[in-house]
């Protein structure tokens, strides 16, 4: 029985002949067999599930039911390859994509499921839709951009934008293709002169600031502006429903081999119920959404590493691994940490008193990079905003609650801006801190940033290659900056190396392709 592409769990009907056709393939699994791995045992892995077993259950039978529930931690065997559960060495290791040779002739317009929205899928959806590819592009956040956030603290949310916090990236250093893609989403800053280093609380040299950017009006804007270049739109008020498939606010899954039994997976999405601290800032978390589903010719992860061989178990966006163990074990060679971050607020300016705007911080026992989000580029200036972030070794001295770590790290910010400012601070408005755990230590391919903490090591170009991972026999890969480098730039060129990569062993014509398909809310 072959399941139409889109369809959601509830929808599809199956009785009679055909349940007892489904349980026939299910009983000849010379094709695939799956079955769950015990790494996080069976009540955390119910628990961090999305689908319904019960639902498939009463539409399916048990067959189809242990088939498509059956996802992370699995082993399966599937034609000539053979994978065992998580841990063990695959037959089949994910080698760097510019080994891949041979092309796969029958697959003219692949039809490829690209998982994340940050740079890396952005470039590699829209790279794989120039090429010829039908392209689905599904993203866990209601924004695409990733790191690429600017967090709006007011009450209004974003109709509210005096107090504004870029939370991830800082400041992008522009590479050709990404300046192309961008085009006037950006502006320059620092302002020459105003970006310096600080040892020891002192200021010791001041910085270059060419081809370093912001998104204007926010970070992300820049998101927004990526996805028109995947898409094809020239502006984002256009819909971009006829060339693209987009999928927002929904996490998504591999549950397994496709059902229609061609080869390819079948992915799924939906958005569960949120935790309690979730629910409170965005009330609709306490209902889930129904499940959808579809069969891929291949599967792109642009995501964390960590999260591609751990999974992750926050509320609404809990889900297992689900790469083949050998995209997973490629990402376990990834080391990320965690810093803190802080968004403080002061009622008045300092701007005119500081003889700087954004300052790379070496020797202090807390901070890492202090810089003044009002200060950029179509920014509201009043109340001033202030983005921080920790060291990493700050950040592991102890368990910090996020009251904690916002208390202490305002003294240190207030401290060394009261030294350089001269006198008494005005009042602070707003203090709220935030913990990253995402963030790059060493990639794939082992490079390590000359400066080791973030955001300094994201703002210089490495020349390596991107190296993108793919598996080629299980047309299932991986991209993002962990795999070369540290910044933006480098998430852009992996996802457009591997979008190239996945079009040559297609065999893809560079042509358009722009398919009328139905975007979901």
């Amino acid at each position: 029985m072959e399941l139409p592409l889109c369809a959601s769990t509830h929808s599809l009907q199956c009785s009679g002949p055909q349940k007892a056709s489904l349980s026939s393939v299910a009983r000849r699994k010379r094709c695939w067999h799956a079955t769950l791995g015990d790494k996080m045992g069976r009540s955390k892995l119910s628990a961090a599930r999305h689908y319904s077993s019960d639902k498939i259950r009463k539409s399916h039978g048990t067959d189809l039911c242990i088939l498509a529930g059956c996802m992370g931690y699995w082993s399966f065997t599937r034609q000539s390859r053979r994978y065992t559960s998580r841990g063990a060495v695959p037959s089949v290791d994910a080698r760097p994509a510019q080994v891949t040779s041979t092309t796969r002739s029958s697959k003219q317009q692949p039809r490829v499921c690209v998982i994340g929205g940050g740079p890396a899928g952005l470039a590699c959806a829209g790279a794989l839709r120039r090429g010829g590819a039908s392209v689905c592009l599904i993203q866990e956040s209601r924004g695409v951009g990733g790191k690429l956030c600017t967090k709006f603290a007011g009450p209004n949310g974003k109709d509210d934008p005096t107090l504004h916090f870029d939370m991830g990236v800082q400041v992008l250093h522009l590479s050709a293709s990404l300046a192309d893609a961008l085009g006037k989403t950006v502006a320059p800053w620092p302002e020459p002169g105003r970006f310096l280093r600080l040892k020891n609380d002192n200021v010791e040299s001041q910085l270059p600031t060419d081809n370093l950017v912001v998104g204007v009006p926010s970070m992300s804007a820049i998101g927004q502006q990526l996805l028109c270049w995947a898409t094809g739109q020239k502006d984002s008020a256009d819909d971009a429903s006829d060339t693209m498939e987009v999928h927002l606010d929904r996490t998504a899954w591999v549950a397994g081999p496709a059902f229609t039994g061609s080869g390819g997976w079948h992915v799924r999405w939906g958005r569960r119920v949120g935790n309690p601290s979730q629910i409170r800032t965005r009330p609709e978390l306490a209902e889930d959404i129904e499940e959808e589903g579809s069969d891929f010719d291949a599967v792109v992860h642009a995501y964390e590493a960590n999260k591609i061989f751990r999974g992750c178990r926050s509320g609404y966006k809990a889900i297992v691994p689900s790469a083949t163990p050998a995209v997973m074990k490629a990402a376990k060679t990834v080391r990320t940490d965690q810093v803190w971050c802080l968004m403080l607020a002061f009622e008045k300016p300092l701007r005119e008193e500081l003889a700087w705007d954004a300052a790379i911080i070496e020797g202090h026992p807390a901070l890492a990079w202090l810089a003044n989000d009002s200060s950029k580029p179509q920014r509201a200036h009043t109340p001033e905003c202030w983005m921080a972030m920790s060291t990493r070794q700050w950040a592991n001295q102890q368990k910090w609650s996020q009251a904690e770590a916002a208390a202490k790290l305002t003294e240190h910010v207030s401290s060394l801006l009261e030294k350089h400012y001269g006198r008494s601070l005005p009042g602070v408005v707003f203090s709220q801190a935030g913990r990253w755990g995402n963030s790059t230590v060493s990639c794939m391919n082992q490079t390590r940033a000359n400066r080791g903490e973030f955001p300094e090591m994201s703002l210089t170009s490495h020349p390596c290659s991107p190296n993108p991972v793919w598996e080629r026999h299980d047309a299932m890969g991986a991209c993002g900056d962990w795999c070369a480098g540290f910044g933006v730039a480098d998430a852009f060129s992996s996802g457009e190396e591997l979008a190239n990569v996945v079009l040559k062993d297609f065999g893809c014509s560079r042509r358009r392709l722009a398919p009328k398909i139905l975007r979901p809310g």
